[in-house]
Order: C-alpha cells, then structure tokens, then sequence
C-alpha cells in the first residue's frame, strides 16, 4: 500500500512523478532509493535506475537525456489509470475490455523472459504480462515526442507555477489597488463630510 497518489498521467508520469525531473526532485518526494544500478546499452549511453520499495516503483535517468527521469515503471497494486487499477489486471480484461478507458494495447511485442510486452506508443504506456496478468506498468514520453522537440512534463509543471504564481501577484497587485482607491474615496468622501459640516456652522455662526 502506498502512501502517495498512483494515478496514470498518459505522457505526463505517475502521481507527483514527473517524467524529466532531476534526480534531486524525486529524492525530495521518495527519499533516498534503497537501491540502485546501472544499465548499460553498449552505445555509451546508460541509466541510472532506482528502485524502491514503497512505492514499489523503479525509476531510470538516462544519460541520453542529460539523467532526466525518462522511464518510470510501477509494480504497486494501488496504481491506477483513470480510476482503474492496472497492476494485477487479469490478461482478459486488458485485451478484451477498454485500459482504463483508453482501450485495447495497438501493439503487443514478446516478453522477454516474461509474457507478452503492450504499448501504447501515442500515450507513452506499456505493461508486462506474468502468470496471466499486469505484472508492471510502464510510463514513459511517447515515441512520437522522441523524435521532436521535446518538451519534459516537469518543465511544463513548473512553468504553469510559475505562470500562476504572476496571475496570483498580479490580482493581489489589483486588489491593494482597489483597495487603496476605496480608502482614497473614503476619506474624500470623509472630508466633504467635514467641509460640509464646517460651512453649515460657519452659517449658524452669520446668523
């Protein structure tokens, strides 16, 4: 069970981890992983993998990517997609009934050592099949973004923050002028009140 919101966002991450955050920001929502490897693809290029345990997520940072998080890979039965849970799914269901909404795997590869392998290539999703059901599910950016700019969910994130940080000044700018513009016609007002009160006793002082 975990103690963090699992819910699948489709080319975006899972819960509070976003694909492209830096190893200092997962380290800020997880902790220190228990355990972590390297793999290596014989290109030069590597990932620097960190499993955990609860979350029984396992995290890769890629060299390819400047150790972004570019893979996230979930074993935990609380992971969702839509409202429904995917990891112990019964193979049936995923092939026969819509994946949480977004429907049937458009590719299906041969597992390696495993069952078969889905992908969802356009949403970045992929899972494992064991002992006839979802063994992990598996978010990543989708293949199409690969090969365009590519613009990371957590820079995305935080530039929407950021966005709405100014909205939020900019209104708390407005409102202490507006409220300096009511206190302004306060005290105009305040002073034709005391005008008018001195001239009306200046009146009564003529007659």
């Amino acid at each position: 069970m975990s103690d963090i919101e699992l819910d699948i966002k489709p080319t975006i991450g899972l819960g509070p981890l976003l694909l492209g955050m830096r190893r200092e920001e997962i380290r800020a929502i997880l902790g220190d992983p228990p355990k972590t490897r390297k793999t290596d693809y014989g290109d030069g290029t590597y990932d620097i993998d960190w499993l955990y345990k609860s979350p029984r997520v396992f995290l890769s940072f890629g060299s390819m990517v400047d150790f972004r998080l570019r893979t996230i890979s979930s074993y935990e039965p609380d992971t969702t997609l839509n409202g429904t849970r995917i990891v112990g799914m019964p193979m049936p269901e995923l092939t026969e009934h819509p994946f949480g909404g977004i429907g049937p795997p458009p590719k299906v590869f041969s597992g390696d050592g495993w069952g078969p392998y889905f992908t969802w290539d356009d949403l970045g999703i992929g899972c494992w099949i064991d002992l006839n059901c979802v063994q992990n599910v598996v978010v990543a950016l989708p293949l199409t973004s690969l090969r365009e700019p590519r613009v990371w969910p957590s820079d995305a994130a935080k530039q929407a923050d950021g966005n709405k940080q100014a909205d939020d000044d900019k209104q708390a700018d407005d409102d202490l002028a507006y409220d300096d513009d009511l206190a302004y016609d306060d005290l105009a007002y305040d002073d034709d009140l005391a005008y008018d009160d001195l001239a009306d006793d200046e009146l009564a002082d003529d007659d």
